[in-house]
């Protein structure tokens, strides 16, 4: 973690223990691992292209556990796409259609509204501004979907 953080690292280890008290050490790391590679260059991106003053960006954030190895990694980069394709079977990080079944239902839904009507479905709902835009959050809580931007 030193290696990829540097000086940094009980500071940035401590801010995302503060937002998941309960996550895991692998949870963290995957977290901080994609956060820092792939979510700051595709921030990067939807920021530039809010910057041109077109049409909006969208951004969305995963918060589901998902269950193989017993949830040991959460949400890691590439988790979304076999749900919001809605084949959560053919991947092994969402293989597990009696906990994942529900969410593909629900993401593929929301792609499907979102790409139909230039709107994301009901509350998952959020254009990018800029540094100060919205994230869409989709995350399973009490065995329900939840929407937070």
């Amino acid at each position: 973690m030193k290696n990829l953080l540097g000086a940094s690292t009980p500071a940035i280890w401590s801010a995302y223990r503060a937002v998941d008290p309960n996550a895991t050490a692998s949870q963290l790391y995957a977290r901080i691992a994609s956060d820092r590679g792939i979510r700051a260059n595709t921030r990067t991106l939807i920021e530039r292209k809010a910057a041109l003053g077109g049409a909006p960006g969208f951004l969305y954030l995963l918060e589901w556990t998902a269950p193989f190895m017993g949830g040991r990694y959460g949400s890691v980069h590439g988790t979304d796409v076999p749900l919001i394709f809605h084949n959560p079977e053919l991947w092994p990080l969402t293989g597990w259609p009696s906990e994942s079944g529900a969410l593909a239902d629900t993401m593929s839904d929301a792609f499907i509204a979102f790409q139909q009507f230039h709107n994301a479905a009901s509350s998952y709902d959020a254009s990018y501004g800029g540094t100060a835009g919205a994230t869409v959050s989709v995350a399973i809580k009490s065995g329900g979907l939840s929407g937070q931007s």
